[in-house]
């Protein structure tokens, strides 16, 4: 027995199209732009009138682009087909920010329960927490359109038309897989896990930084944004603070690589009296712990998890540990 997984051709092609379709037209249309051009598209009765429509929805130059590209696709292609493709399209470009709403709104609920008995926001647990938050936002929605689309679903919306929307949405999709040999659901999972994943590949960074600040905001006293420094230009501070009548510059970078060398040098050659480099420290070695600690006037602020756990960071009076920054400043800050 030929046990190979076979692919026809029309099979290939006609789930391209649609997927190519979504992709063209997502973000150029508002819903309500969407909606118009599905109702107008449901009264064409032949290819001229469809082709005329087009252009006509072709009001700016990203809409004209979209639509000259939507009707590539569908060159040579019957009218119901191309009318069918459209209209299960728009469906779920329309569906999709709804999925996407609650799956964020769900996942956010949950982040704030793993975090809310989590004090200090630059532990290595709270960070997990933070990390974890925009995966959550993936499965969610994974979660939430697997229970849309499963035809015995039990569940249902609050708003009994939302609920109507959904069983009607299946019936069609049920209707143009079968004519079509189209799997409709696993194309919208493929663009929600791509619109997800945009808001994975920007936050933990930004995420960093943004607590970083937070955790000194109650510890210190005039906090600046990002700079240079004035007698090094190539050093950057995330941050400047005052504490204790000092300014104190910072460099947080969530893991280090070989990033901490760009911010390193004597206090005596920076506009700073201090220099903190603030990170979890599950990359930081002891030989790149030396070498920032070898400049004068350099300190490090790591996890507390990493500082336990490593006797080069607890035996090393230069290191503070992050639930314990206010005392680590009284001590170090002078």
């Amino acid at each position: 027995m030929d046990r190979r997984i076979t692919i026809s051709s029309s099979t290939y092609h006609n789930n391209l199209q649609l997927y190519s379709t979504i992709k063209t037209l997502i973000n150029k249309f508002s819903d309500a732009g969407l909606v118009r051009l599905q109702t107008a598209i449901d009264k064409c009765d032949d290819i001229e009138q469809l082709w005329v429509l087009f252009d006509n929805f072709a009001d700016n130059t990203n809409r004209q682009s979209a639509l000259s590209i939507v009707r590539g696709l569908f060159i040579e292609e019957a009218i119901e087909k191309i009318k069918d493709m459209l209209n299960i399209a728009i469906d779920l470009l329309l569906i999709k920010d709804l999925i996407i709403a609650e799956a964020k709104s769900y996942a956010n609920f949950e982040f704030k329960n793993d975090i809310q008995d989590i004090t200090d926001c630059l532990s290595l647990s709270y960070d997990t927490a933070s990390l974890c938050l925009p995966y959550g936002h993936r499965v969610a929605s994974a979660l939430i359109w697997f229970a849309l689309s499963f035809k015995k679903r039990e569940s249902e919306f609050i708003l009994s038309k939302s609920s109507t929307i959904v069983s009607k949405l299946n019936s069609k999709i049920s209707n143009l897989e079968a004519i079509y040999d189209i799997n409709i659901t696993s194309i919208l999972q493929i663009v929600l896990d791509e619109c997800v994943s945009q808001s994975i590949r920007s936050s933990a960074g930004q995420s960093w930084e943004q607590r970083v600040r937070n955790a000194l905001s109650y510890i210190v006293e005039n906090i600046d944004g990002h700079s240079h420094d004035k007698n090094i230009p190539s050093v950057e501070y995330d941050n400047i603070f005052i504490c204790n009548g000092k300014r104190c510059g910072v460099s947080a970078k969530r893991t280090l690589r070989e990033r901490y060398k760009q911010n390193h040098d004597d206090v005596q050659n920076l506009e700073v009296d201090y220099m903190f480099v603030i990170t979890l420290g599950i990359d930081l070695d002891s030989n790149k712990l030396d070498n920032i600690l070898s400049k004068q006037g350099n300190f490090v602020i790591v996890s507390a998890e990493q500082y336990k756990l490593k006797s080069y960071f607890f035996t090393n009076p230069k290191v503070i540990s992050s639930d314990d920054i206010k005392l680590g400043f009284d001590r170090l800050i002078v």
